[in-house]
């Protein structure tokens, strides 16, 4: 794992891999802040720094 960053609702939060290049997503349990595979991977070239910013 080289960085991850939480959802700006807290509900998700994304890790990147630098060994596999990928992206994974996880869901945060809002009661027991539990966290769990959401089953979303992204590859991209570079894993290096995650960052959520308003569109």
């Amino acid at each position: 794992m080289r960085n991850f960053c939480f959802d700006p609702l807290g509900r998700r939060f994304v890790v990147a891999n630098q060994n596999s290049d990928m992206l994974v997503v996880f869901r945060v349990n809002d009661v027991t802040g539990e966290s769990t595979d959401a089953g979303t991977r992204v590859e991209v070239g570079t894993a290096m720094c995650i960052k959520f910013t308003r569109v």
